[in-house]
């Protein structure tokens, strides 16, 4: 796997950078797992953070196929506020490579642009069923649960 580096707090603030850094070809997943973000940190969506004062993110909808032939696309629907601008909704798609690290499903993907692009997201398993994508969140950390909708 590739090292990136990363700064979490900008995370979705550079979430509109992160779909040019997608694979140019997409490349559909076949068969496998369809997973839907379902809380964060504990709250059922929609659901708003706020990565600095006045920049304000809600998280509409998450939904991530993981392919049987090493593939994942994912569709995020996010409101986005930024100081000064009128608030926009940002609905984009994502795909790339499915790797296995230490007992975690990383999101693997080709980024041309390496000055803007974010380290991949990691899909702990959960007992019982279901993922988690624990993100650094200003002082504390942020857990993403992920359910299983198909597969």
């Amino acid at each position: 796997m590739r090292g990136r580096t990363f700064v979490w707090a900008v995370v979705t603030a550079l979430a509109p950078i992160a779909i040019a850094c997608g694979d140019d070809g997409i490349t559909e997943p076949e068969g496998g797992q369809v997973i839907a973000l379902a809380t964060i940190g504990g709250e059922a969506l929609p659901v708003t953070l706020e990565p600095a004062p006045g920049f304000a993110r809600t998280w509409v909808a998450d939904t991530i196929h993981l392919g049987a032939n090493d593939r994942w696309s994912r569709r995020q629907i996010l409101e986005v506020v930024n100081p000064g601008e009128t608030p926009e909704t940002q609905d984009w798609a994502s795909d790339g490579t499915v790797e296995r690290f230490e007992g975690e499903i990383v999101l693997d993907f080709v980024c041309n642009d390496t000055g803007s692009c974010i380290a991949p997201d990691r899909l702990i398993p959960e007992d019982g069923g279901g993922y988690r994508i624990e993100r650094p969140w200003g002082d504390g950390v942020q857990v993403f649960r992920y359910r299983v909708v198909d597969g």
